[in-house]
């Protein structure tokens, strides 16, 4: 527990953000508490591909990729907390906006995971920045990237994969992305579950 502790404190103590770009406390620790989720959400990615990694379920490169992506968005909040809340909306965004391609265009396995990486990238930029015009935007790009970068690498593996393989395949990019999507679901629960006590709070005062 002491490491716990230990360590959302320094968590807290890292996405202090600066008051002067923000209207109010509540505005200001909304935006921080996102930060905090980006930043476990980057360790718990890098966690699950290092295991997958080591365990040969992902490929080699494929995993380095994805670790170096999850240690870009820590330095990226750790690098703007104190700048303009778009720098770090922006660099979050096209963080993620660029791994699926380059996922594919690193081997052929790659594909797999990019291609699962379009269900999951804009609610992941949608909880970890709170704007709409990003969770919009990143939508409408992972639609570009199935009609335009991902439609013919799914019909070559359906032509040269044995179903087998496409399957396993299919399968590991799919646990990956099951593990992000429950922290999706848990982080803006208790997020909202501690917003509602607090309101509560205030009326009863």
């Amino acid at each position: 527990m002491h490491h716990i502790d230990l360590f959302i404190t320094n968590l807290d103590k890292a996405c202090q953000l600066n008051p002067k770009y923000y209207k109010d406390t509540i505005q200001r620790e909304a935006a921080a508490k996102r930060m905090r989720a980006a930043i476990i959400f980057s360790l718990f990615g890098i966690s699950i591909t290092v295991f997958q990694t080591l365990t040969q379920q992902t490929p080699i490169s494929n995993g380095i990729y994805t670790i170096v992506i999850g240690f870009s968005i820590i330095i990226s909040v750790l690098l703007t907390r104190n700048s303009h809340p778009q720098v770090f909306k922006i660099l979050f965004s096209t963080l993620l906006a660029i791994s699926g391609p380059v996922l594919k265009y690193l081997n052929e396995k790659g594909f797999y995971r990019a291609w699962m990486g379009i269900h999951v990238y804009p609610l992941i930029v949608f909880m970890c920045t709170g704007s709409i015009k990003h969770y919009l935007f990143q939508s409408v790009l992972q639609i570009f990237y199935i009609t335009k970068l991902y439609q013919d690498d799914m019909i070559s593996s359906l032509n040269f994969l044995s179903a087998e393989v496409s399957a396993h395949l299919f399968i590991q990019g799919s646990k990956s992305l099951s593990y992000l999507a429950m922290f999706q679901f848990k982080f803006p629960s208790k997020m909202l579950m501690k917003r509602f006590q607090s309101l509560k709070k205030k009326k009863v005062k």
